[in-house]
């Protein structure tokens, strides 16, 4: 029996995004990237050629997208709390690293 793989939306395309969470779910039979999201173009681009996936410059714009069945948060630090968030008030499962907030406060 086969399993269709996880659809991801990478959420920032920078060291992060690209060296580790990319990385990771590259060559896996049972993850597939199917959206990211990033301001740069370029970046955007390598993963449109990369993987044949959806791009968006902005974080909501990735969030409506009803493939997207995990979010991976690989902004800056800073935004982890507040992008992770929206992508759960968007019905998504969400990856992030930590920090997940600066204070508890904001968590």
């Amino acid at each position: 029996m086969s399993q269709e793989p996880i659809r991801y939306g990478v959420i920032g395309l920078g060291r992060a995004g690209w060296d580790i969470h990319v990385a990771g779910l590259r060559n896996r039979p049972d993850a597939k990237i199917v959206a990211v999201a990033d301001p740069v173009a370029d970046r955007r681009n390598e993963a449109a050629s990369a993987f044949g996936c959806k791009t968006y410059s902005k974080i909501g714009q990735l969030l409506t997208n009803p493939d997207v069945e995990v979010a991976v948060i690989a902004t800056p630090s800073a935004l982890h709390g507040p992008d992770s968030k929206r992508a759960f008030k968007a019905g998504k499962h969400v990856v992030v690293e930590k920090p997940a907030s600066s204070s508890r406060a904001s968590s």
